[in-house]
């Protein structure tokens, strides 16, 4: 311990931090990890280092972190997600043991970079060195991130990590850790430098709460920025994302972060959608459902908030008990007050549409909607409680003329008219021009599903 003090006196802050580094490495005093992450805070700042995923990157990272030098451990750490997901389990692998490694971890477990299921192998190392660097704060601190790793990455991959995480904290409670002799005189002797990696009162800022921060207001800008520019800091890959979607760069860059980001992305909604689309960062247009059953679990959540467009492709039939609690739910997620932004909705059965309708104006400006065979039109006279209303899709499976005098009556104002109907084109002509629409869309299905096309602009058939 007096060595460690001895240097800092005489104005060498490395050689006290590889001393401390090398002290608590015999014995993973929690007391010491202060000592280092202290020391490493007044050292003078080096270079960042290229995280990227270039094979050059990844060989001068490795390269770096075989030095064993603990001065460059923080800017190591900073870089280490930057690329794939295997770079990071081998960059992992390959740094040697401090308790920033240690922190770093931790701190990975609660704003988890990667979920995919083919980055297991990441999380098993990142377990493993979770154990190996352990002092006796860790055991606390893995029991409390276990519960909810599930929620960070709402598939099988978060429940797996959080029975693993709960598992560590079992072993690592039967383990004993004692700091060593002198560490109080040393903490005495390094109080100021100590205070640096002391946390203060106030609540760190954390991924989940900007999240958050976004579905509570998402038509702002501002939060996305707080996000992406705390992201970047990071080197995350989601800050890259919602800084090419604002800047709107690099489209299949933008493809390929959204394909690995997914269920960061969708967060809680990743186990019902099927397909989506992102506006800068999250999730935009998204199509259900990857899991039907999964759906009546996502009602009223905060990340429905930022999706602007909802597709159903096949709306359940309620008249068939087991889809009447999976439709009810379809039903209440359309008409939540959570779904702020949300502006067209597509594949809506007509029963549906009628009873949220029922519930008051929607400022939906496309919709779609499937009509069945009983033929009710409640929900036709009920469109003017969606005063934007622009573009309007119907797909009827009988009783077409109906449909076409209820919509009549209604007094639509459109630009857009699609229409699938087993009557002909004409007949719904009159509609269109009455409804002042520019663009008429008729398919028409004939005999084993055969389709006729009609598509009307302005009076010119095409």
């Amino acid at each position: 311990m007096k060595d460690i003090s001895d240097a800092w006196k005489r104005g060498d802050p490395e050689a006290a931090l590889r001393l401390a580094r090398d002290a608590w490495r015999a014995g993973h005093s929690v007391g010491l990890g202060r000592v280092v992450a202290g020391l490493a805070a007044r050292s003078a700042p080096r270079p960042a280092v290229d995280g990227g995923r270039k094979k050059a990157a990844h060989a001068a990272w490795l390269a770096l972190a075989a030095a064993d030098d603990p001065a460059d451990v923080d800017r190591l750490l900073a870089a280490l997600a930057g690329g794939t997901s295997p770079q990071a389990k081998e960059r992992l692998e390959a740094l040697g043991d401090d308790p920033r490694v240690l922190a770093w971890l931790l701190a990975a477990f609660e704003s988890p970079m990667f979920s995919a299921e083919t980055t297991r192998p990441f999380w098993r190392v990142a377990l493993a060195r979770t154990e190996a660097l352990a002092d006796g704060g860790t055991a606390g601190a893995a029991e409390a991130l276990a519960p909810g790793m599930v929620s960070r990455i709402p598939t099988a991959v978060g429940e797996w990590l959080g029975n693993q995480l709960a598992k560590l904290a079992k072993r690592l409670a039967a383990r004993t850790f004692r700091d060593p002799e002198g560490l109080d005189a040393l903490e005495t002797g390094l109080r100021a430098v100590i205070a640096d990696a002391v946390v203060d009162d106030a609540p760190a800022v954390s991924e989940e709460a900007l999240v958050e921060a976004v579905w509570a207001d998402p038509t702002s800008d501002g939060p996305r920025l707080v996000l992406q520019d705390f992201l970047l800091e990071r080197a995350d890959p989601w800050g890259e994302l919602i800084a090419l979607g604002f800047s709107d760069a690099d489209p299949d860059r933008q493809t390929q972060l959204t394909r690995e980001l997914r269920s960061r992305i969708l967060g809680p909604l990743a186990a019902a959608a099927d397909q989506f689309v992102v506006r800068r960062g999250f999730a935009d247009d998204v199509t259900l459902w990857r899991n039907k059953a999964s759906v009546p679990k996502t009602v009223g959540l905060p990340a429905w908030s930022t999706v602007r467009v909802l597709r159903v492709p096949s709306w359940p039939d309620e008249s068939y008990a087991p889809d009447r609690r999976i439709a009810r739910a379809l039903r209440e997620i359309v008409a939540h007050d959570v779904m702020v932004c949300l502006e067209e909705v597509h594949g809506i059965a007509d029963v549906a549409l009628d009873v949220v309708l029922q519930g008051g104006e929607r400022r939906w400006q496309s919709l779609t909607v499937r009509v069945g065979r009983e033929l009710p039109t409640g929900w036709v006279e009920r469109l003017h409680r969606l005063p934007h209303l622009r573009d309007l899709g119907i797909r009827l499976w009988g009783g077409d003329g109906a449909i076409r005098d209820a919509l009549a009556a209604a007094g639509l104002r459109l630009d857009v008219l699609r229409v699938v109907s087993a009557l002909p084109p004409a007949d719904w002509m009159e509609l269109a021009d009455a409804a002042g629409v520019r663009r008429l869309e008729h398919t028409a299905l004939g005999y084993k599903g055969a389709r006729t096309v009609m598509t009307r602009d302005r009076g010119v058939l095409a």
